[in-house]
């Protein structure tokens, strides 16, 4: 595994559980807000790597159909995260991008919104 920051690597993990194949509930969300709190990083920062590291290496669990996954393996992630990040100078990433982006943005504002309604919750 490539050296990563400790706590982008924990955010990315937690994020990961969202394409799982079993249903989120307060646990998971909890567990998302808290490595947030811990990494010290934003919401709006926790948003982007949803939305640019953790949906484009991990959406395909969404489509798959071959057994469950209960985990990703830290070191597939953070590998997959670095190939996808350096698809980016590709010449048809944007049309790339734009695709699967169709397929999971969906999901992805939908865990979103579910994981700021518990942040919410919480914080009353």
């Amino acid at each position: 595994m490539s050296a990563h920051d400790e706590n982008q690597v924990a955010l990315w993990r937690a994020l990961s559980t969202l394409f799982l194949d079993t249903e989120n509930d307060n646990s998971d969300y909890d567990y998302i807000l808290r490595v947030i709190s811990e990494g010290d990083f934003s919401h709006s920062e926790a948003w982007s790597t949803l939305e640019n590291d953790v949906a484009p290496a991990c959406a395909v669990n969404l489509y798959c159909v071959a057994g469950e996954w209960g985990y990703f393996d830290e070191d597939w992630l953070v590998d997959r995260i670095d190939r996808k990040r350096f698809n980016t100078k590709s010449l048809l990433y944007p049309l790339s991008k734009y695709i699967h982006g169709v397929f999971y943005r969906g999901h992805i504002k939908e865990q979103w919104c579910k994981i700021m309604t518990r942040h919410q919750e919480t914080r009353t």
